[in-house]
């Protein structure tokens, strides 16, 4: 069974053969129900075949031969010139090393066909059960196999863009349809089809880059994961010394270093996009940023990725409460600024431990509504200012219930109690209120419904961008599966 498993071919070899031709026409013969005789029975069954000698050539990616099956013979005609004593290579076709080492027991080094699978479940009654309902893409896998690709691969040469070049259609699509906002799960009801079926065409057609920078952004922590795993078991790790010491430990050690490489390159290119994205530095400057955090290897493929694929998505399109603090005229800034720290104030009253991501939240929220109360007012605010708002204003109507309801102070039903982080950011709201004159513009800021409207707009526009994007070079006071799971919120906003 051994020999049949790792050596023996498909009869389909067999089909251009005598026997094949008898068997096709017993097939042929008893159309009328009768049992087949033997050679039909056989070939309906798609058996196994050896071919002795034919079969001792090693398989290599890439090899250029030829499968001869004639009436006389079987053979395999070698396309390439060799010279005398040189190995001459079958070609099992494109296989990565977790087939190899387990139908053939070795492995291929820089395979090109390598690739890691990932196995994403849909959680029920999710978003993502209901859309693998719908006509699936002629993209996708058939079994919903979702993988990460070497930068070699075929698939990965052949993208269209960074973003999609080491995942596979249905990797992105899963990830996307679990990242996605209500707007964008509601459109996707409405077309049933997913975004990334609809948009990711030869000419894409996202409306905006939110769900790209969310989908990377979870790739990103799963890769990095992934990779911290892998090294946690490598045998170096507990002894630097330690080496193969035969040939199933060196396939294996082949294997490993392998999906490392690949899951790294994933993590590298997905930190490359995200830094991007959260800065206005130049993508040179980013390089030569990332070239000190990354192994040689690991940035050698990013930068080949980097030079071959164009973006989805542009420089500067998250931004952080401060990165919006500075793109306001300075005394707006400054109200703002004076806002923001006495509601801090009282939310560090209000709750005895306020974590920072609650914080910036709550700032965002804040920053939103009192912009929008500004827009309103006619403020003359900057013209990206404004037309990001003009978007956000269509998107999710201020005064629609669905956005801008003030929940009540409670009881709540079980099941309907509105995020803890609101309710707190609402009281610290109301404590400074009295204190303000009724013709204030912060008493305009702070109305309940538009701060409502706030953080609901934030809570749907927002992207949690791993911590280890913003790591310093050389700062290893959290590990790294902790920078990958810690977060830091960032909302999105296009370039108008």
């Amino acid at each position: 069974m051994t020999i049949f498993g790792s050596r023996s071919f498909t009869s389909q070899v067999l089909d251009a053969t005598l026997p094949a031709d008898k068997a096709l026409l017993q097939q042929y013969r008893h159309d009328d129900g009768r049992d087949l005789c033997v050679l039909g029975e056989l070939f309906a069954q798609h058996f196994g075949v050896l071919l002795p000698l034919v079969d001792i050539s090693n398989h290599k990616p890439g090899a250029k031969v030829e499968w001869q099956a004639r009436y006389s013979f079987v053979g395999l005609q070698v396309l390439e010139p060799y010279e005398s004593g040189q190995e001459i290579f079958n070609n099992y076709g494109p296989r990565d090393n977790e087939t190899l080492l387990v139908a053939y027991g070795f492995t291929i080094p820089d395979n090109p066909f390598d690739h890691v699978v990932i196995s994403i479940r849909a959680p029920p009654g999710s978003p993502l059960e209901i859309a693998r309902k719908w006509q699936p893409d002629l993209r996708s896998d058939p079994e919903r196999r979702c993988f990460i690709f070497t930068h070699q691969h075929p698939q990965s040469t052949s993208a269209r863009s960074l973003e999609t070049a080491l995942f596979s259609f249905d990797l992105l699509d899963s990830v996307s349809v679990l990242c996605a906002n209500e707007r964008e799960v509601q459109t996707m009801y409405t077309r049933q089809q997913t975004l990334m079926s609809y948009c990711l065409q030869e000419t894409p057609r996202f409306e905006d880059g939110r769900l790209v920078l969310a989908t990377v952004s979870q790739l990103l922590r799963d890769c990095s994961q992934r990779a911290a795993r892998l090294r946690a078991t490598d045998p170096t790790t507990m002894n630097a010394g330690v080496t193969p010491s035969n040939y199933k430990q060196q396939n294996a050690k082949v294997y490993r270093d392998s999906q490392l490489n690949m899951v790294e390159t994933a993590a590298a290119v997905c930190k490359f996009v995200l830094k991007v994205a959260t800065s206005e530095d130049a993508s040179e400057t980013i390089l030569a940023n990332l070239r000190q955090e990354l192994p040689e290897s690991i940035f050698d493929n990013l930068q080949t990725l980097v030079n071959r694929h164009g973006r989805l998505t542009h420089p500067h399109e998250l931004l952080s409460s401060t990165g919006l603090l500075e793109m306001l005229p300075q005394s707006l800034s400054t109200s703002l600024q004076n806002c923001l720290s006495e509601i801090e104030s009282n939310l560090q009253r209000i709750s005895d431990a306020v974590d920072p991501t609650s914080l910036e939240k709550g700032r965002l929220a804040v920053m939103l509504s009192a912009l929008y109360g500004e827009y309103l007012h006619g403020t003359r605010l900057p013209h990206r200012i404004s037309a990001w708002l003009q978007q956000l204003v269509e998107w999710y109507p201020p005064d629609s219930e669905l956005w801008s309801y003030v929940p009540t102070p409670g009881p709540w039903v079980p099941g309907e109690e509105p995020p803890p982080d609101l309710m707190n950011l609402l009281a610290a709201r109301a404590a400074i209120s009295p204190r303000m004159p009724a013709e204030s513009n912060i008493k305009r800021w702070l109305r309940p419904e538009r701060v409502c409207w706030g953080w609901n707009v934030m809570e749907e526009e927002m992207v949690r961008v791993p911590t280890n994007v913003f790591q310093v070079p050389g700062d290893q006071a959290e590990s790294e599966i902790g920078r990958s799971l810690n977060s830091q919120v960032l909302i999105y906003w296009q370039r108008y």
